[in-house]
């Protein structure tokens, strides 16, 4: 640091010792005190002592109690798991198996009402075909037709379902209105499901029309 300049010009430079000592106004410099004899130097402070967090005591029969409760909701939720699977899996055999009779008299219905003999004959299974051809069939049809009017409407009775053989055989009660008729007749349906290639097929239809002790005169116009 440059101090002021003097009258020759130089420079006038206050050294640190000195501008200290008239600081404390002694005009001696300050002095450190010294350390008293035996006193041991300490470079670094003492470490902490670290207490220890207590260990929580194992309890057996706790540890035993909580196993099993865990044991016995794992069984429980299997038990659960498994019953669920297995109504699942009726429920979807169920509707297979009930899909598949309904979907042929539907079919076998819709032909009827359209009049459509030939693919009504193709949902008649092989006992009926191989006593009946397919013109005996639509004769048969016809005649009905032409006496009691053709089926316009059609209705399955409800709870009417029989289940025979494990459900291979099944039976459905119709009501079936004709055009020339006043009151409906019932019809039942049979189906049994073929063993060579699993379709449904109707086994039984009855006379196709009306009961002949209860069905009224032919009613021919």
């Amino acid at each position: 640091m440059q101090g002021r300049q003097g009258r020759e010009g130089e420079s006038r430079e206050t050294p640190l010792g000195r501008k200290a000592a008239s600081v404390n106004g002694s005009g001696r410099q300050p002095t450190i005190p010294q350390r008293p004899p035996g006193m041991t130097r300490v470079s670094k402070p003492p470490a902490t002592r670290k207490v220890e967090r207590p260990k929580r005591e194992n309890n057996p029969q706790g540890a035993r109690k909580r196993a099993l409760i865990l044991l016995g909701v794992l069984v429980l939720c299997a038990a659960v798991s498994l019953a669920g699977g297995y109504g699942l899996f009726n429920l979807v055999k169920g509707i297979q198996a009930s899909a598949g009779p309904s979907q042929t008299i539907s079919s076998f219905l819709v032909a009827l009402d359209k009049q459509d003999y030939q693919n009504a004959y193709t949902y008649l299974g092989a006992g009926i075909t191989l006593q009946q051809s397919q013109e005996q069939f639509a004769n048969q049809a016809k005649q009905l037709d032409a006496c009691y009017g053709k089926v316009i409407d059609y209705s399955q009775q409800e709870g009417s379902a029989v289940y025979e053989e494990n459900g291979n055989i099944q039976k459905y009660s119709y009501t079936i209105k004709r055009e020339h008729m006043e009151k409906p007749y019932t019809l039942v349906l049979t189906v049994q499901q073929e063993q060579d290639t699993g379709d449904w097929k109707i086994s039984d239809y009855g006379t196709l029309g009306p009961d002949k002790k209860s069905a009224p005169a032919c009613a021919t116009k």
